[in-house]
């Protein structure tokens, strides 16, 4: 059987269907993995939907962006996508490694910046080395 989560995970995502503790309990940054894990499994699309909502307000991180890809979250994935495109360096991409299409998202999201900024007239030549060095830190890190 497919691990989803702990049993207090379960236990929090019970609570939010159950009529009597719904709206009183409260998806946080706790509870908001098990909360997501358990209702993608059992489909409760209303609940999955809160919790893409909620992630809104996180950081975004490679670890946030591979939780979105892996649960459908297209919004939390494309403010991720965005947020690492822009400041690569500033984010661990080690747990991106084995994911080259999310790897392809992010630089083709650069890439449009480059191609939105070159037809605003800006000089995007300094894009080049940035993508160079990504590419470089990228295979750094599949290398270890």
């Amino acid at each position: 059987a497919e691990d989803i989560g702990t049993a207090r995970q379960f236990d929090d995502f019970y609570s939010c269907l159950l009529p009597a503790t719904a709206r009183t309990v409260k998806i946080n940054q706790e509870n908001i993995d098990g909360i997501l894990a358990f209702s993608d499994h059992y489909q409760v699309v209303t609940l999955k939907f809160e919790c893409d909502r909620v992630l809104q307000n996180f950081p975004p991180s490679a670890d946030r962006l591979m939780q979105a890809h892996k649960y459908g979250l297209v919004d939390q994935y494309a403010r991720c996508v965005a947020a690492l495109a822009s400041d690569a360096g500033k984010h661990d991409l080690s747990v991106l490694k084995n994911h080259p299409s999310v790897l392809f998202d992010i630089l083709q999201h650069m890439q449009s910046r480059s191609a939105d900024a070159r037809a605003k007239t800006v000089n995007c030549k300094s894009l080049r080395p940035r993508l160079v060095e990504l590419l470089h830190r990228i295979n750094m890190r599949m290398r270890s």
